[in-house]
């Protein structure tokens, strides 16, 4: 169907008559923020949507709504993959028939990653400097709200007695890049 939101709620309204217990929606794009088109298509058809985002990666583009008293589910991207993930969480505790909350979706993490992701391979080893001199530049970002962890600013969180910001700043200072 096309991803526009009239056709979406059109389609969320025929299979919730039909009586479907969990719907799962796969768009074709990301689902960035309220104003996209499934979320807009949940809220057209009465519906609200309960959470957006999750804490992990993947599966931190994950939106969790409700319409007619059934769970409607926007899939993040990964959704896709056969690797488990963010969405594999709620979803089988969607089939288990338990209630996925916000206070749920927080606790499943904490801005961890859950598996590498090939196009963004973890530092497995400290490389050489390069031989032609090329210089790698550190950049931390810290100027986040945190809304996906639903909760405090995770850059302000503890970890061994430090603010988690502190310790991405002094890793990054103890690396070889420069500036």
């Amino acid at each position: 169907m096309p991803h526009e939101t009239r056709a979406l709620a059109s389609a969320l309204d025929e299979v919730l008559n039909a009586g479907a217990e969990l719907v799962v929606v796969f768009g074709a794009s990301a689902i960035a923020d309220r104003r996209d088109v499934i979320p807009a298509a949940v809220e057209a058809v009465g519906g609200t949507i309960e959470h957006f985002g999750m804490p992990v990666d993947p599966g931190n583009l994950l939106l969790i709504g409700e319409a007619r008293d059934r769970p409607v589910l926007g899939a993040p991207g990964c959704a896709r993959s056969p690797k488990e993930n963010g969405f594999d969480w709620v979803l089988m505790r969607l089939m288990a028939g338990l209630e996925v909350t916000q206070a749920d979706i927080t606790g499943m993490g904490v801005g961890g990653l859950l598996m590498e992701i090939v196009t963004r391979p973890q530092l497995r080893e400290v490389p050489e400097p390069a031989a032609d001199g090329r210089r790698v530049a550190a950049i931390v970002l810290a100027a986040g709200r945190s809304t996906r962890m639903g909760g405090p600013n995770k850059l302000i969180e503890t970890i061994a007695g430090k603010p988690l910001v502190r310790i991405a700043v002094e890793h990054a200072l103890a690396s070889r890049a420069s500036p």
